[in-house]
């Protein structure tokens, strides 16, 4: 037998053994495991969504703001240097004070030039995410707004923080971050 042809058979017997061993429910299994493992990794992308809407109903500002629960935790857990839980409902007060003060020390509105006091109504947690709710009564009329967004940039310095503002079918959206923290909206 030349070499060629022996190389051949020893090739194809073992590429014969080999697809013999191989089970496909196993090597099913073992990319189900790998599936399930990884889906449940923490998020690697850090982001939040603020929405300010003018609502003429109350002549009023409401302020949401959006966010992941744990990473809201991290950077509250991280200011106070005691364990943060959304959720722990025994905490009450203590965590509505908390995230009252982070959110209003952290995101600050102007208008024409006039600073803008933030009343905090409260919170709520469902699954992963955390919303935060302000409120602030002015007139919708306006020629500049300022915002200043500096949400987790503490914890998490690659954090974007997107803005909407929404006021009587106006609308614009802003994308923040811990080199660009602040910007105008001309209206």
């Amino acid at each position: 037998m030349s070499n060629n042809l022996l190389i051949r058979h020893i090739s194809e017997a073992l590429f014969q053994r080999l697809k013999s061993s191989f089970k496909l429910p196993s090597f099913l299994m073992m990319c189900f495991v790998f599936l399930f493992c990884t889906s449940f990794s923490t998020h690697k992308f850090y982001i939040s969504k603020t929405t300010i809407e003018y609502n003429s109903r109350t002549q009023g500002f409401e302020v949401s703001c959006k966010f992941f629960t744990d990473d809201l935790e991290a950077v509250l857990s991280a200011e106070s240097g005691q364990k943060v839980v959304l959720t722990n409902t025994s905490a009450g007060q203590d965590i509505e004070s908390l995230v009252g003060n982070y959110v209003s020390s952290h995101f600050k509105v102007w208008f024409d030039d006039q600073p803008i006091t933030m009343s905090y109504v409260g919170k709520e947690t469902e699954a992963d995410l955390t919303y935060v709710y302000l409120e602030f009564f002015r007139s919708n009329q306006f020629h500049v707004c300022k915002l200043e967004n500096t949400f987790l940039y503490e914890q998490f310095p690659e954090q974007q923080n997107i803005v909407d503002v929404k006021v009587d079918g106006f609308t614009a959206t802003l994308i923040l971050t811990k080199i660009k923290s602040g910007d105008l909206i001309f209206r």
